[in-house]
């Protein structure tokens, strides 16, 4: 930004900022997240830079993001991008001190799974293949004048360029034409439709990351090569404060300026000591959403392929030599085990105590058998199976069962 254009005050305040974002990117624990956030980082400020004051022209750039504003805009803006700088400061400090969720997406930016080099590895992704003829090239990457889509729905939008006109799905079978009361589709309806249907395939689409990168990773994972951070230099001590007038402490009193997370680190999230296997398991979790793409020649066609997560490693028991005798007779817990009592089975058990006949079929003694005279059939009866029952050894004289 200019010093003629803005207050002088604002002017170096961004300055500063751009100074401790492009040192704060220099700490973060992977190469290509330092690659990507300084130059994601200068193309934001160069694009709020008036153009008398700029060595680049940034009309080549096809990302809306990196082109350059007006010095209306510019002026308009400042303020506000500059608070959204300062966020960003925070959140790198945050990811370079080990906070969990803001290192994992500063890695999703650099790696192109959100943000903006996804969407220039989208655009990379969906260039048509020129059709080969052993080494000679018969159709060209772009096509000349709009596709059939965009023919048919009389607009030239680029996710239109993706897709063949509807095509009856048979002979007697024909894509419909009409709505649900018979009138003829809306044109604007159809190409909202695609247009839809396009957006959230986009936004699910993980596109394939360059093969070195990829294999780089997966190499860092394995040990195969080093992990890339970095020390951070060591902080300048603070200079002393000179003395202030009592109203000037009062007013900074007065301030009450709020600590940034990167100030206060707590919480389930609190920063880790980056370390490299802190950072293999970072790049664990990345690489189950990143592929590389190889054209196989011997299937003629290409082939994907996706990071799997590290097994981890399970601990093996270790069992020294021990005699059985030295802990005999004691459970887990150190306790002497007691013999377990020998029972008979509750079914069998059950059985012997209820009265059978000859049929071995039940036998239901009413309650007032026992009232009866000892010379009365019923009460012979009963008499006879309470002999017999005592005689099993499973009920005392006193008629309780036993071991119970």
């Amino acid at each position: 930004m200019s010093a003629s254009s803005l207050p002088a005050a604002s002017h170096s305040k961004s300055i500063h900022l751009l100074r401790a974002l492009l040192r704060e990117a220099t700490y973060l624990p992977d190469a290509v997240a330092r690659r990507y956030f300084r130059t994601y980082i200068v193309d934001r400020f160069r694009a709020y830079q008036p153009k008398q004051h700029g060595t680049i022209a940034l009309d080549q750039y096809r990302h809306r993001s990196v082109k350059r504003r007006q010095l209306s805009i510019i002026t308009e803006r400042t303020s506000t991008l500059q608070r959204k700088a300062q966020k960003g400061l925070y959140y790198l400090r945050r990811a370079n001190q080990g906070e969990l969720p803001c290192l994992q997406k500063v890695l999703y930016f650099a790696y192109g799974r959100i943000g903006k080099r996804k969407h220039a590895l989208l655009h990379e992704l969906l260039k048509p293949n020129p059709v080969m003829d052993g080494d000679r090239v018969i159709a060209p990457l772009d096509f000349d004048g709009p596709t059939p889509l965009q023919e048919l729905y009389f607009s030239s939008k680029q996710y239109l360029q993706y897709f063949d006109a509807p095509k009856p799905a048979s002979s007697t079978h024909h894509t419909p034409m009409h709505n649900i009361w018979m009138r003829p589709m809306p044109v604007v309806r159809a190409r909202n439709n695609v247009r839809r249907w396009y957006a959230e395939t986009m936004t699910r689409l993980l596109p394939p990351l360059p093969s070195e990168e990829w294999d780089h990773m997966h190499a860092m994972i394995c040990g195969q090569q080093k992990v890339s951070l970095v020390e951070p230099r060591t902080p300048v001590a603070a200079a002393p404060r000179t003395q202030t007038s009592g109203v000037d402490a009062i007013a900074e009193g007065l301030q009450l300026d709020k600590l940034s997370k990167a100030d206060r680190p707590a919480g389930m999230w609190r920063p880790h000591t980056i370390t490299p296997r802190f950072m293999k398991r970072m790049y664990s979790k990345l690489l189950r959403l990143c592929c590389k793409v190889e054209y196989n020649n011997e299937r003629k066609q290409w082939t994907a392929t996706w990071g799997e997560a590290v097994r981890p490693i399970s601990p093996k028991i270790y069992q020294p030599p021990y005699d059985d005798n030295l802990f005999a007779g004691v459970d887990t817990q150190g306790k002497i085990t007691k013999p377990a009592k020998e029972r008979k089975p509750a079914g069998e058990a059950q059985r012997s105590l209820q009265p059978r006949d000859a049929k071995t079929e039940y036998v239901h003694f009413p309650f007032y058998a026992e009232l009866l005279p000892p010379t009365h059939p019923l009460r012979k009866e009963l008499d006879a199976w309470k002999k017999k029952r005592r005689s099993t050894g499973i009920v005392d004289e006193n008629g309780a069962i036993r071991g119970r």
